[in-house]
């Protein structure tokens, strides 16, 4: 576990942690922060970095942070992610939830199905 001074050195050793490819290591610390902070963190990442992110994070995990994301944003990743990744993070929100995001994740299948 790492010894945080501060946000940004945290952070830069999650970012480390996904660059290098070490899973478990980065697993470990991203999912020890509050779902917050983990909305936060996944803020800074570029379109490079949320695709190994996703290789990185399971779907149940994703689906907290995919309902604290702006709505611009969720569209954005949801162009970004493998759709079987999309499809298993809708099994795990809420019913009300999928039924709001059901006409962008039908959206999103037609683009990616292309």
């Amino acid at each position: 576990m790492l010894t945080i001074h501060n946000w940004e050195e945290y952070t830069y050793f999650l970012l480390l942690h996904l660059k290098n490819g070490e899973k478990e290591q980065f697993r470990t610390e991203f999912l020890a922060l509050d779902a917050n902070s983990q909305v936060d963190f996944y803020y800074m990442l570029n379109k490079q970095q949320q695709k190994q992110f996703f290789q990185t994070i399971y779907p149940d995990e994703f689906s907290v942070i995919f309902t604290k994301l702006n709505e611009d944003e969720q569209s954005s990743v949801m162009e970004i992610m493998k759709y079987n990744y999309l499809l298993k993070v809708m099994q795990h929100l809420p019913k009300e939830m999928v039924t709001s995001y059901y006409p962008r994740f039908v959206n999103c299948k037609k683009i990616l199905d292309e």
